[in-house]
């Protein structure tokens, strides 16, 4: 978009150079399956991680499961998987979550984006923990079978809800790596 980037001294600079040369290792980004405004697709989100690890950088996937934001009050599944069944859902996020490690190949990924009351509702709400938890683990499923590298990372907002949560994963022992909070 024509966008100049400067670093500390004023500099016109690539932005991940200026990134990479002030400290940062690891880059988050956004991936949203078919998003009406064109931006975080597959393609895109794609084309920067080759980027990134091209400068030597990590790349930390935070997949939405959403055709655009995913946070705690607003967890809407894909237009695309709209009626689907259960069944169908579970599969469609194993088979998705798939072809998007297969494409980026992250060293981090959330399965999810800030999942306080679950994702993919109201199929997955936590009020009905086996379905979430079946939902979550089919994305995780996907991601240990392409990678043995990648580091899987669960993802709430705030404290409040952080400990029931967490029991939960545990309680239905969910294989995952990391907490992001």
């Amino acid at each position: 978009d024509g966008i100049k980037f400067y670093n500390a001294s004023g500099i016109e600079k690539d932005m991940l150079d200026i990134l990479k040369e002030s400290g940062v290792n690891t880059i988050r980004l956004r991936l949203w399956h078919t998003p009406e405004s064109g931006q975080s697709t597959l393609s895109e989100v794609k084309a920067l991680s080759q980027q990134i690890k091209a400068k030597g950088m990590n790349v930390w996937l935070s997949v939405h499961y959403s055709d655009t934001w995913a946070d705690p009050g607003h967890q809407v599944k894909p237009a695309a998987w709209n009626a689907a069944s259960f069944t169908d859902l579970a599969d469609s996020v194993y088979k998705y979550t798939k072809k998007v490690m297969m494409e980026i190949d992250p060293d981090i990924i959330q399965i999810g984006n800030e999942i306080n009351g679950g994702f993919l509702l109201p199929s997955g709400s936590t009020s009905n923990v086996t379905n979430f938890i079946a939902l979550l683990n089919e994305g995780i499923r996907a991601v240990r079978e392409v990678s043995s590298n990648t580091k899987i990372m669960v993802h709430v907002a705030g404290f409040d809800v952080a400990g029931w949560f967490y029991q939960q994963l545990k309680t239905n022992s969910v294989d995952y790596d990391l907490i992001g909070l």
